[in-house]
């Protein structure tokens, strides 16, 4: 019962955590060797709960997942090394579910570029429910404007898929029937004409 401290050889605190009737419980944290954030988070009843942080090498936040019951429920960040957000999403009872978004990192760029840079720009966004690819799938170019677009029905291809050009301009069309390409299949070339 109490909260429980442990030292690294040099006397630098490590690890400091609670205990309530022999069960974790209480806010835990975690430092490395150097002193520097490892984690923390918090317990109860010997299981995690609320939001837990984890740091990199050089002391700057990691990710960011919310527990209860020691399952991830709720959001969940993570960060590019130069801070700018790498991935977004949500946990339900440990499982993936909503939008999930992936983002570009901010390109180190200087005078008139910066001020036009796609700073954290869309790379992808996946729609879960239930753990499984359920609902809109997209990809983006590089520039920024749609690659893919797909809807998936429990983790199975359904109905129009759509790619497009860096332009902006469509490239094919095709449908999908449980999983399976169906109908016809529309090309169209970088100026708009339709093949």
């Amino acid at each position: 019962h109490g909260k429980w401290t442990r030292w690294s050889e040099n006397g630098e605190k490590v690890r400091v955590i609670s205990y309530d009737s022999r069960m974790k419980s209480g806010r835990v944290r975690v430092w490395r060797v150097d002193g520097k954030p490892l984690l923390t988070g918090g317990y109860k009843n010997d299981l995690r709960e609320g939001t837990w942080k984890w740091f990199r090498s050089d002391g700057e936040l990691d990710s960011v997942v919310t527990y209860e019951n020691d399952l991830p429920h709720g959001p969940i960040k993570i960060w590019h090394r130069n801070g700018d957000l790498k991935m977004e999403g949500k946990f339900v009872r440990g499982l993936a579910d909503g939008e999930w978004k992936w983002y570009s990192k901010t390109e180190e760029k200087s005078g008139i570029e910066k001020l036009i840079a796609d700073e954290g720009r869309l790379d992808s966004l996946k729609t879960f429910r239930d753990g499984v690819l359920n609902g809109l799938y997209q990809v983006y170019h590089p520039n920024g404007q749609l690659a893919l677009s797909q809807n998936y029905v429990h983790a199975t291809l359904e109905g129009l898929t759509h790619s497009f050009f860096p332009s902006g301009q469509k490239e094919s069309m095709w449908t999908f029937d449980k999983g399976s390409r169906s109908g016809p299949y529309v090309l169209w070339r970088p100026s708009g004409q339709m093949e």
